[in-house]
């Protein structure tokens, strides 16, 4: 009986190397080295650039594979983004109808392409939402409205590091 759990044990710590798709570690094109400029922001919101180009950087620095250059030179391809469009809209309201929450909208278009051809490894458009709660105080409704932006930043980074690895 012994011998059996052992075996069963060593079976078990083997394994047999099968990875599901789209769970990987490796970009498109086998891209190792990666430049990520600064998002080009098309909306009239300040700064959602400079937050997304972070976050996406953080959910790319996960990756073990994966290493982000200064250089474009240096590097296998580039991942461009821009931010096409951001929306703050009432989505619920109280007895005396006054606005409850609020939800923020937030749409990418990004794009790989390899450094040394400019052939697209990849392209997509990500869009996420994040309700956030009203409140009367205009400083406070700031402050929740920029926590809502940087969820919205933080699960479009790894929705977008989800959709790259994807096998397609």
């Amino acid at each position: 009986m012994i011998r059996l759990t052992l075996a069963l044990l060593l079976l078990l710590c083997c394994g047999c190397g099968y990875q599901v798709p789209g769970q990987g570690d490796a970009l498109p094109g086998d891209v190792q080295v990666l430049y990520l400029p600064l998002f080009v922001n098309e909306t009239t919101k300040p700064r959602l650039e400079n937050a997304l180009t972070d976050a996406v950087a953080e959910a790319l620095g996960r990756l073990p594979g994966v290493r982000i250059s200064a250089d474009k030179d240096t590097s296998d391809a580039v991942l461009e983004g821009r931010v096409l469009s951001y929306a703050t809209s009432a989505i619920a309201y109280d007895q005396a109808d006054k606005i409850r929450e609020y939800q923020s909208r937030l749409s990418t278009e990004v794009k790989l392409r390899r450094v040394e051809d400019g052939r697209l490894l990849w392209q997509g458009r990500l869009e996420r939402k994040e309700p956030f709660l009203a409140n009367i105080d205009k400083t406070a409704q700031n402050d929740l409205e920029e926590l809502a932006i940087a969820e919205i930043n933080r699960r479009m980074a790894d929705d977008l590091l989800f959709r790259l690895l994807a096998d397609f």
